[in-house]
């Protein structure tokens, strides 16, 4: 993995970002991902991030609804 410096850098800023390249190494030794969890995390952001982004929309549903909604779209589209 290539890493880029930055030489002017407020302090908090470069222990943040040691932070981050600590925990990429931790999840990227899990790697390769099995590809049900894979599935599986893409379908639990999947539904998140919906869920965040019509919550900001003004979008009352809960995160629930959003995920039950959600597979009815897929199933509407998938299954015809």
């Amino acid at each position: 993995m290539q890493k880029f410096y930055i030489t002017h850098m407020r302090p908090e800023y470069q222990s943040k970002i040691g932070e981050v390249d600590k925990l990429k190494e931790e999840i990227d030794s899990y790697r390769p991902f099995d590809k049900n969890l894979l599935a599986e995390l893409k379908k639990f952001y999947r539904i998140g991030f919906t869920y965040a982004s019509n919550a900001l929309e003004g979008n009352s549903l809960t995160e629930s609804e959003s995920a039950r909604e959600y597979i009815r779209m897929l199933r509407h589209f998938c299954v015809g």
